[in-house]
């Protein structure tokens, strides 16, 4: 009897053994299972964050992008309005020239006529002049 309660006892720390090892058989999967998801979660949070930051830096490069050619456009009206403003004001100093010269060439048409009116007179005066003499010595 002392042999079988022995025996039972021994059995019973065997199956007990087993059974303790069987649960931490268990555990150590689930545990590895449970930092093999770990691990994998983690990695999709990289990807997630490096998407994330990829994105955010082709936002920041559109950004950059778009504040440059805004700012080349606003430069380049500036430049387009400033050299319209310079066309204009050429402009007006050629029509002030070319009215000017026009005013210059009036006057000096107006000073020929007046010289050639008084050549006619003076011819006029000398002929009336001559006719009268002749007239005095035809008399």
């Amino acid at each position: 009897k002392e042999l079988e309660g022995e025996v039972e006892e021994v059995v019973e720390q065997y199956v007990e053994e087993q059974h303790n090892l069987a649960v931490q058989l268990v555990e150590e999967e689930l545990q590895a299972k449970k930092q093999a998801m770990d691990y994998e979660v983690g990695m999709r949070q990289k990807e997630r964050d490096a998407i994330a930051m990829e994105n955010k830096n082709e936002r920041k490069q559109k950004e950059e992008w778009e504040k440059r050619i805004s700012k080349e456009r606003l430069e380049r009206e500036r430049e387009l309005k400033a050299e319209e403003k310079l066309r204009r004001q050429e402009a007006y100093e050629d029509n002030k020239k070319i009215e000017e010269q026009k005013r210059k060439d009036d006057v000096e048409r107006e000073k020929r006529k007046i010289k050639m009116r008084e050549m006619e007179e003076e011819r006029a005066r000398k002929v009336a002049e001559e006719r009268a003499l002749e007239e005095k010595q035809r008399e």
